[in-house]
This record gives structure tokens, C-alpha cells and sequence, in this order.
């Protein structure tokens, strides 16, 4: 599988992929949000 020793190796860089993604959506999405503290 791609050179990969195992599944388990596989199923960690899909993970590792897919919550990178969630993390920038996630920053774009909620980017001028207004929650900061640094706003007065």
C-alpha cells in the first residue's frame, strides 16, 4: 500500500491529513469572528 509497512502507518497519515484539514477550515471559517479578547 504506496510502499507503506502497514495499515495502521496508512490509517495515521490519513488522520494526520483529514484533522490538518479540519484545523484550516476551521481557522478560515472562524477568522474575523470578533471573539478575540484583544478587542475593546
Amino acid at each position: 500500500m504506496l510502499g507503506l509497512g502497514d495499515g495502521f502507518v496508512f490509517a495515521a497519515m490519513i488522520g494526520t491529513v483529514a484533522v490538518t484539514l479540519v484545523c484550516v477550515i476551521f481557522g478560515a471559517v472562524s477568522w474575523n469572528s470578533g471573539t478575540g479578547e484583544d478587542k475593546k
